[in-house]
């Protein structure tokens, strides 16, 4: 019975804390080791991968991403550079 309990905790322990351990690079959209990350930031206090902001050493070394500002500029370029070529042709 204890062991069952043991099992249930751990693995309980393991859905909670699985965005922390593996989290998602928000450019590239792909789940890393936690130590592959260069920027780990909580935005929220959801339990998801929403909860987190995250980019991997890889996609800031590559695009020059210094800080998360940077990151969020970037992306607000892009999105705004997407909307104009789908709606504006």
């Amino acid at each position: 019975m204890m062991i069952r309990i043991i099992v249930v905790f751990a693995v309980t322990t393991l859905f909670v804390f699985f965005p922390e351990i593996f989290p998602r690079c928000e450019y590239c959209r792909k789940i890393k080791l936690r130590k592959c990350f260069q920027f780990h930031k909580s935005v929220s206090l959801k339990l998801t991968y929403k909860g987190n902001l995250s980019l991997c050493k890889k996609c800031c070394k590559k695009y020059n991403f210094t800080s998360l500002d940077k990151f969020r500029k970037h992306m607000r370029v892009e999105k705004r550079i997407e909307y104009t070529v789908r709606y504006n042709l």
